[in-house]
């Protein structure tokens, strides 16, 4: 007498569901790309959107310019992707000697992949509203162009809107 295996829906899937499956995760795998944070990919399906914009959002020491950074280093260590982030808030100065303690397995001084440029607002700008968006973004396309960049990181955008 044979004796027959008890297998129940959660153990078995059929042909179909396999490939359901599959095609989810080459689907996923298409759609986002890693941020080299894997607290953060796990939880967020992958990583970060392909070709698309992420805001992060959070108050003052919640970790924004470090979640920056790292997902730039990421990008220089793992996928040779030169990064820019730009700072409204911080001089790059100041951004690179806070940052400088991190293991992130990549040079983080311009020149290595990842660049810093600093986009402080004059007092007398902030206050004024006298601002060039479009000749900002002219300088990033520009900096993105020279130096290859696949990944451009906003920091402190608050301050250019103003909030």
């Amino acid at each position: 007498m044979l004796a027959r295996r008890q297998v129940g829906p959660q153990t078995q899937k059929s042909d179909a569901h396999r490939r359901d499956d599959l095609r989810r995760q080459d689907f996923t795998h298409r759609r986002y790309r890693e941020s080299g944070i894997a607290g953060f990919d796990a939880i967020a399906d992958g990583g970060l959107p392909r070709g698309g914009v992420t805001v992060v959002l959070g108050g003052a020491g919640s970790g924004k310019t470090i979640f920056g950074m790292q997902v730039l280093a990421a990008g220089v260590r793992d996928g040779a992707e030169p990064g820019i982030l730009v700072a409204f808030e911080e001089s790059a100065a100041r951004i690179r000697a806070n940052t400088a303690s991190f293991a992130w397995g990549t040079d983080t001084r311009d020149g290595g992949g990842l660049y810093v440029l600093d986009a402080q607002l004059a007092q007398s700008v902030e206050q004024g509203g006298e601002f060039d968006l479009v000749g900002l973004l002219a300088i990033v396309a520009a900096t993105a162009k020279r130096v290859g960049a696949r990944r451009v990181v906003f920091d402190g955008l608050d301050v250019l809107l103003g909030y």
